[in-house]
């Protein structure tokens, strides 16, 4: 305090500057009587610091008490249910996306398959990298020239944000790449290009199995609602874009050749998806839908199912060569052990659902065929020691008739059921149909299931 009156006196007097320096200059290297007087002060001094110290780290604390009570009351506001009228405004609770538009937008979207494999039936999914295209028009930018669109940042202008629904864990994402292209008639068309790589969602149904049929789709949505745009295929402004995976049968891109048959045609359409919950409210979201399919080829369950089990059951009719009065029941017992440890064998090649296919129905009969065959062996033997032998010689002779009859039929109805459920349409091979006869048989199924193709 002595320093500063000092100081603040010599300055209001108008002293020269000489004299001020050397005021100060006393005053900072004082002599040692002065600094002998000076340690009560310093001792003033110290305390006055601690003390404001001890002030500031008050405050600091107080500040943050008071952001963690303002951050919880933040949560408890934020988790809160809203409430609100009809007749109120809607926006306080919908996603606010910028850049928005007063007319719908129609967006165009493509989807083109890059690679497609590892097709699991039983978890429903199947892994394939996809390129999504969408384009828009743009009227910002409709004054501008081809040249001056290459420097133009399409981040700045509307995007209709569309991604893939069906996607499962966390998708490998290359960065978005956009092409702004000034057509003839002066539009200018946004288009916007993502790659994704990952694994995706099917519903599949294992009913025709081992000549089944299943459809790999990709679900394209958009975050904004479907009063904001207009989803269509690009092939409607474009008739020179077609779906098709031809392209991956030629660069060797799809990975499960040996099991499935790829079709070339991608059947894609519009559809209106599922209303999402805002809030109180239901906002309808649109979305398209890109299938390609594929179909299995059964070449393996055939061959080392089917012909297996049609030669065990085959046998069963030797039993009836062994004369009534000796014991049958040994070898058809044999057999039917042998049918029910090969069936336990081939239960791992087979998918574990909880209904029955097609073949789950063959393995039955054929079980239910060996049943049979002991139990009336068992019925001959009885007729013959308490009614007459001519009677069960004839008796096993009408027997066997009919069993061969009902072994025949139930392989005629076995090859049926296949043709029906799958109309004529199942591989043995890889080479056993045509892509031609793929694609007619694909055609005639999507106009009975009311499908849109985008060829």
């Amino acid at each position: 305090m002595l320093y500063q009156d000092q100081l603040y006196n010599n300055m209001n007097n108008g002293n020269d500057q000489k004299g001020h320096w050397e005021m100060v200059r006393d005053t900072v290297v004082p002599d040692e009587a002065t600094q002998n007087s000076s340690e009560p002060h310093m001792q003033n001094l110290s305390d006055a610091i601690n003390q404001f110290r001890q002030v500031m780290q008050g405050l600091d604390s107080s500040v943050t008490s008071q952001s963690k009570q303002l951050k919880k009351l933040s949560n408890v506001l934020d988790s809160a249910p809203v409430s609100i009228d009809e007749k109120q405004t809607r926006s306080v609770v919908l996603p606010n996306l910028p850049h928005h538009r007063e007319d719908r937008v129609r967006v165009y979207i493509h989807v083109t398959f890059l690679r497609l494999g590892d097709i699991d039936t039983v978890k429903e999914c199947f892994h394939a990298t996809v390129q999504v295209e969408s384009c828009w028009h743009e009227p910002k930018l409709d004054h501008l020239e081809q040249i001056a669109l290459d420097a133009v940042n399409a981040d700045g202008y509307w995007n209709p944000y569309v991604s893939v629904e069906n996607v499962l864990g966390e998708p490998k994402k290359e960065p978005k790449t956009y092409v702004i292209e000034k057509r003839a008639d002066g539009n200018v068309y946004i288009h916007e290009y993502q790659r994704i790589k990952c694994a995706y969602y099917e519903h599949m149904e294992l009913y025709n199995f081992p000549c089944d049929k299943q459809d790999l789709s990709i679900k394209c949505v958009s975050s904004r609602k479907a009063a904001e745009l207009q989803f269509l295929l690009m092939s409607s402004r474009d008739p020179t874009v077609t779906n098709d995976v031809s392209h991956i049968k030629q660069e060797d891109s799809f990975t499960d050749k040996q099991e499935w048959h790829l079709h070339t045609k991608v059947n894609a359409a519009v559809i209106a998806a599922s209303r999402e919950s805002v809030g109180d409210m239901k906002i309808r979201r649109d979305a398209t839908m890109h299938s390609a399919q594929v179909t299995r080829i059964a070449g393996f369950y055939l061959w080392n199912l089917v012909l297996i089990m049609i030669f065990i059951t085959s046998l069963a009719f030797s039993t009836f060569s062994i004369p009534v009065s000796e014991n049958r029941m040994i070898p058809s017992f044999t057999l039917m052990l042998t049918m029910v440890t090969f069936k336990s064998a081939a239960t791992n090649s087979i998918p574990k659902v909880s209904y029955l296919t097609i073949l789950d129905k063959y393995i039955i009969s054929s079980l239910a065929f060996m049943a049979a065959i002991p139990a009336w062996h068992a019925i001959c033997t009885t007729i013959k020691t308490y009614g007459d032998k001519e009677s069960s010689a004839t008796a096993d002779h009408v027997a066997c008739g009919f069993m061969a009859c009902v072994y025949l039929a139930m392989q005629i109805s076995f090859v049926v059921l296949i043709y029906s459920k799958t109309g004529g349409q199942f591989a043995i091979s890889s080479e056993s149909l045509s892509r031609q006869d793929l694609d007619a048989c694909t055609d005639k199924d999507d106009s009975n299931n009311n499908l849109t193709s985008s060829c």
